[in-house]
């Protein structure tokens, strides 16, 4: 099992740290758990794991992300190449509105160029129709 994720500015520990203490307090064996904890993103997460476990693991590999980061997830592990099933855990209701918020950003800021030309497209289309009208 690995656990990733570095150290955010509002914490005390990575969050890999956090996750093995979590781990190891449910009953798993600390020595099963291989922490990664210099990324700074999901993308280094996934490419530290992928550096770490290799040849190591078969694949398909299971990632266990928030909820709302599966998708994101799943698209960074198909740019690297890592074939993984990610599913996602239930984010606490009070963090919804900005887990999601956010998360809307980062995937219209990943694919803007899908985006812009969507929105120039639509624009183009609703302009000419107003003019034949």
């Amino acid at each position: 099992m690995v656990v990733s994720g570095g150290q955010g500015t509002a914490t005390t520990v990575p969050e890999a740290v956090a996750m093995q203490r979590y781990l190891v307090a449910k009953g798993i064996v600390a020595g099963d758990i291989m922490v990664e904890s210099s990324s700074r993103n999901t993308y280094e997460n996934l490419e530290k794991t992928r550096d770490l476990l290799e040849g190591r693991a078969s694949e398909p590999m299971v990632v266990v992300t928030s909820d709302f980061h599966v998708w994101r997830t799943a698209a960074f592990a198909r740019d690297l190449g890592i074939d993984v099933h990610v599913t996602g855990s239930r984010t606490a209701g009070r963090d919804i509105p900005l887990a999601y918020t956010r998360e809307f950003a980062a995937i219209a800021r990943r694919y803007w160029t899908v985006n812009a030309v969507l929105t120039a497209t639509i624009g183009l289309s609703v302009g000419l129709r107003q003019h034949a009208d």
